[in-house]
C-alpha cells in the first residue's frame, strides 16, 4: 500500500502511463497480477521499479517546521495517507 501510494501521488510514474493505469485499477499488486501482464509491464516491475520507486521518494521533501503532536491518546491519531497507521507524531510532506 505504501509503495502504491507513493507513486500515486508522485509526478515519476506519469512518465509511464501504462502502470500508472494499472495502479489506479488495482488496489494490490501481487506477483500473482504482475506474472498476468504483458513481459513488457512484468519488466517494469522486475527491473524498473526500484530506480522509480526512489526516485519518486526523492521528489518529497519535508518541513522541520511543520509538525503536530496529536498528542498521548491514541484515539486523537491522525492516519498516516502512505501505510495508514495511525500516528502521534505527524509530519507534513510537499512534492518538491
Amino acid at each position: 500500500m505504501k509503495e502504491r501510494t507513493l507513486l500515486l501521488n508522485s509526478d515519476v510514474i506519469k512518465e509511464f502511463p501504462d502502470i500508472l493505469s494499472i495502479l489506479e485499477e488495482k488496489e494490490d499488486i501481487t506477483d500473482e497480477l504482475i506474472k498476468t501482464l504483458p513481459e513488457g509491464k512484468q519488466n517494469f516491475f522486475d527491473n524498473i521499479l526500484p530506480r522509480v520507486l526512489k526516485q519518486a521518494i526523492n521528489e518529497w521533501k519535508g518541513d522541520p517546521n511543520m509538525m503536530e503532536d496529536m498528542g498521548a491518546d491514541p484515539s486523537g491519531w491522525k492516519y498516516c495517507s502512505l501505510d495508514n497507521r495511525p500516528n502521534r507524531y505527524i509530519f507534513y510532506i510537499k512534492n518538491s
